[in-house]
């Protein structure tokens, strides 16, 4: 059995991500915005704790793998502008519940690129939680605009697959300090060009409270949450982690209610749980196609 601490720090990481929809919504800026510092004050906070003791890993990195580094930072980055900007248009809920859905493009990717046949249990955990999303984007709705915010999440859910394939072949080789470290950096650089000329929003300008809304960004969901997730990978199963994930809509949902006031409606709630239960049985088939 493994040690009682890691599903404590499993405990920890999903927490604090469980807040990232919460404090962009409190720090009042876009959510492109949000992104960019959530990720630049990431990395500077991450490189002054442990950058001067993995400096020769990340020069590795830049120098042997830098095309890898390159396509999982551009996606990491994508995922959280895409995403945390998904939340100026529709409910915590349903961004959320969409951005999750991310272990399904996941087995999509692996068919397409390394030929691994999907397992009859995550073909129809992948049809049971595309049903739970066509809920939740609720077309039977005649504004069209409302379809604007979960159709940013569910390009967030793809973004963040490709950054977890492409990801998952460095973090065997190095330490996970340094592979945050590079990843982020090329992450910021690519947010904050991304957020000036494409988004054309400033980032600066802002009151204190938004600031520190994005200092929090940076420690909760960014260090303590994806960041412990990343390292638990290393004690724990995939399919644990993986599916710890899955309660991030529900915790989210929860927080939103007493801080935001956002309640769920019925046909959202009812879209969370199918999604969820799709995306749970493609991680189960995944852990039974590794047997």
């Amino acid at each position: 059995m493994k040690p009682l601490k890691y599903y404590l720090l499993l405990g920890v990481g999903i927490f604090g991500i469980s807040w990232g929809s919460i404090l962009t919504r409190i720090s009042g800026a876009p959510g492109y915005v949000c992104a960019t510092w959530r990720i630049v004050f990431s990395t500077i906070i991450l490189f002054l704790l442990f950058g001067w003791k993995h400096i020769d890993e990340i020069k590795e990195i830049f120098k042997e793998k830098l095309l890898i580094a390159f396509i999982a930072a551009i996606s990491l980055a994508l995922h959280l502008l895409l995403w945390m900007e998904s939340l100026s248009y529709t409910s915590v809920a349903i961004s959320t519940t969409i951005v999750d859905t991310h272990p399904i493009f996941a087995t999509i990717i692996t068919y397409i690129f390394l030929k691994e046949k999907p397992t009859r249990i995550q073909i129809l955990g992948l049809i049971i939680a595309f049903i739970g999303v066509i809920i939740l984007f609720s077309p039977w709705k005649v504004d069209i605009s409302g379809l604007y915010g979960p159709i940013l999440a569910f390009i967030a859910a793809i973004a963040e697959a490709v950054y977890l394939s492409s990801g998952r072949f460095m973090r065997k080789k190095y330490s996970i300090e340094a592979y945050v470290i590079s990843i982020y950096s090329i992450a910021s650089i690519f947010s904050i060009f991304y957020t000036i000329t494409i988004a054309k929003r400033p980032l600066f300008g802002y009151p204190i409270k938004t600031w520190i809304a994005f200092l929090l960004l940076a420690i909760l969901p960014m260090i303590l949450g994806h960041t412990t997730m990343n390292y638990l990978l290393k004690y724990l199963s995939t399919l644990t982690v993986s599916a710890s994930f899955l309660a991030e809509p529900v915790i989210a949902s929860i927080l939103a209610i007493f801080i935001l006031y956002e309640t769920p409606e019925s046909y959202t709630v009812v879209g969370m749980a199918i999604t969820i239960l799709g995306v749970l049985m493609s991680i189960i088939g995944e852990e039974y196609r590794k047997e």
